[in-house]
């Protein structure tokens, strides 16, 4: 067996008949469903400290976790801040063993309610 070099292909590759799905654009340009960021809120979360603080020990610098996934629609406005450790228990564990384990903790009605505070501190003229 002779060695060395590329192997090169003698036949060409069949295609299958499937066609693969293109992402649904508007007319203009950009995405079908118009994403909701905004960078000056989730720099302001950052700054804050975790909502979890006293129901167990923190590690690591403050991310905001969004409360609804981005992919479903989530828009920025629904983001808590959490550390490193509690984010990432967020995100590895089941959502019934979170309420197990932290009962009458709802971080989307805690995100409403700090929304609407930045919110308000906005429409009042302070950054």
């Amino acid at each position: 067996m002779k060695r060395g070099g590329w192997l090169k292909r003698t036949t060409r590759l069949r295609s299958s008949g499937k066609r693969l799905k293109r992402c649904r654009l508007k007319a203009r340009g950009g995405h079908l469903f118009k994403k909701d960021r905004d960078p000056t809120y989730l720099a302001r979360v950052r700054t804050w400290t975790c909502v979890m603080r006293g129901l167990s020990p923190c590690w690591g610098r403050v991310d905001p976790h969004h409360t609804i996934k981005q992919s479903h629609a989530g828009a920025d406005h629904a983001a808590v801040p959490l550390c490193q450790g509690h984010h990432d228990e967020v995100d590895r564990i089941p959502r019934s063993t979170w309420r197990r384990r932290y009962p009458g903790l709802n971080l989307l009605a805690i995100a409403r309610e700090l929304y609407e505070d930045y919110a308000a501190g906005l429409s009042a003229g302070g950054r």
